[in-house]
């Protein structure tokens, strides 16, 4: 500190000058800086984090295929009269177009649950009900 000031504060030291920095690779005009990349961590190393032994690796694949063998085999779901369910066939063309549209919060949870019901997606469902309202109502001849 040097001395103190006409109201009797120290005054603090005058800073010294900044080192030079190495100037940076020349960058062409409007060249955005590139970010220097974080080094990789490496997981620390845990006890006994090695190579099994061969004769510990088959050891351990027998037990998991005699443990395989053992559970049976879960059977497929059963729909709700009984029968077994039957995935519906995926539709020839692909779905590319949106169709954007608002409704009510309470149309949105009911036509969620019908499609729930009929286990379906809700995009089938109303290809379905589109598709039934429109053999009910042939489009006039023009």
């Amino acid at each position: 500190m040097q001395g103190p000031t006409s109201n009797g504060t120290a005054r603090p030291a005058a800073r010294k000058p900044a080192k030079p920095r190495p100037a940076a690779q020349a960058r062409p005009a409007g060249a955005k800086p590139v970010a220097k990349k974080a080094p990789a961590k490496k997981a620390p190393a845990r006890k006994g984090s090695g190579e099994l032994a061969p004769a510990k690796k088959a050891l351990v694949k027998k037990t998991l295929a005699a443990r395989a063998e053992a559970l049976p085999l879960p059977a497929e779901p059963a729909a709700k009269d009984g029968r077994a369910k039957e995935k519906a066939p995926k539709p020839a063309k692909e779905r590319t177009e949106p169709l954007n549209f608002r409704v009510t919060p309470e149309f949105r949870r009911a036509f969620k649950r019908a499609a729930a019901a009929q286990d379906c997606k809700k995009v089938e469902l109303l290809e379905r009900i589109f598709a039934e309202w429109s053999a009910r109502n042939p489009a006039p001849a023009v």
